[in-house]
């Protein structure tokens, strides 16, 4: 899924239920009026293996911080939603270029999550 298209699906729980098969999401360059949108990503993919079952969400040039309690950094590096994992995706900025490590355009936090 584009940036584009998934920016349009803020506000929306994003549901994988089809078995096997890896989805994409590519995060967008958000604007000033993106601030404070998020998105509820689903895998409730439970028929395919863990190599095929995943969502993966694509940052691009997007800094991402990771809230598992002990990062201190944000990263452009993919993510790995796996199955029966839920996450929230939250635009927290709409700095030039994708952001920085101190300062990034986006938040993730939830279960199932890997990089």
């Amino acid at each position: 899924m584009t940036g584009t298209v998934f920016l349009e699906l803020y506000g929306k729980r994003l549901v994988k239920v089809i078995t096997g098969g890896t989805l994409n999401f590519a995060l967008p360059q958000p604007s000033a009026q993106d601030i404070g949108k998020s998105w509820t990503v689903v895998n409730a993919d439970f028929g395919g293996n863990s190599s095929t079952s995943v969502i993966t969400l694509d940052p691009g040039t997007q800094f991402v911080r990771f809230m598992d309690g002990s990062s201190t950094g944000s990263t452009t590096t993919d993510f790995n939603i796996n199955s029966s994992g839920i996450v929230e995706i939250i635009c927290i900025a709409a700095n030039a270029s994708g952001g920085t490590n101190s300062t990034p355009n986006f938040m993730i936090y939830g279960s199932g999550i890997s990089q």
